[in-house]
């Protein structure tokens, strides 16, 4: 399945960047339509709203859907900067140290963007089933939206390593690829349960972000066991051994005692 993904990234590499950059920009409006929608009425047409009260301004004279169209459009936005930002740096970073082949940068990131429009795709079909029952989209955004980026991504990276990812760095590149990932994630979502805790936010509101945390400690440690720990024991034999000349304690068989004595004879050894 690698290598039939390999080639159609091959083929994809062709699509000229900027029309990928607005598939991801279409992919990340899909996979946020419910909750912007939540957030905007919930916070934003409230704040709108008391801003409009307070300047003398009509409600009545201020269209919220365009409001509301303009704040979709910058969620989108900010989320392909972050991406094109962070896909940048990533390739930086990894092939100055010459685990990413440095000619591979248009690969890179068309299998990039590719997975990560197919999870948002993947999440904003679920996120569809949000209107008629919203009880689930506070599972959905959080633990089921990470284990389909996470399940993507590492599709991704198999795809990427193939043809791009230097034999003796995959497993040390797929480890801090997910160490790192992991790593800001899992931060963040600790601190923001740590808050509401400490807070007094009650456990039933709480259990969504609860188990996004859970779902994130069962995802590392399935990658560590399952794939990292496979491809940092193959990184090992894809290394060749030091080259090095053996060391004859006692003088060379090919270059005799005597023949070393003449040499030094003239410095008075």
């Amino acid at each position: 399945m690698v290598t039939k993904l390999s080639d159609l990234m091959q083929k994809l590499r062709k699509i000229p960047a900027p029309l990928f950059v607005l598939l991801l920009l279409g992919s990340y409006l899909l996979a946020n339509i419910y909750t912007a929608q939540v957030d905007f009425r919930d916070t934003f047409a409230v704040v709108f709203k008391e801003a409009f009260e307070n300047s003398g301004i009509s409600q009545d004279s201020v269209n919220l859907n365009t409001l509301f169209a303009i704040y979709f459009l910058f969620i989108g936005l900010f989320y392909v900067l972050l991406t094109e930002l962070a896909l940048k740096l990533i390739f930086s970073s990894f092939s100055s140290s010459r685990m990413l082949k440095r000619d591979s940068a248009p690969l890179f990131k068309t299998t990039a963007r590719f997975f990560i429009i197919l999870a948002n795709a993947i999440a904003g079909l679920v996120s569809l089933l949000y209107f008629q029952y919203p009880m689930l989209e506070a599972y959905g955004t959080g633990a089921f939206y990470t284990a389909v980026f996470v399940l993507s991504l590492t599709l991704a990276y198999f795809v990427i390593a193939k043809t791009s990812v230097e034999p003796r760095y995959k497993g040390t590149m797929f480890t801090k690829l997910f160490a790192l990932y992991f790593g800001i994630v899992g931060i963040f979502t600790g601190i923001s349960l740590a808050v509401d805790a400490v807070g007094g936010t009650p456990l039933s509101v709480l259990m969504p972000t609860l188990i996004k945390f859970i779902v994130l400690i069962v995802l590392a440690l399935a990658e560590y066991l399952l794939i990292a720990k496979k491809l940092l024991k193959e990184e090992k034999g894809a290394i060749p051994p030091p080259n090095f000349p053996p060391i004859h304690p006692f003088g060379s068989p090919d270059f005799p005692k005597e023949e070393r004595d003449e040499i030094f004879k003239g410095f008075g050894f």
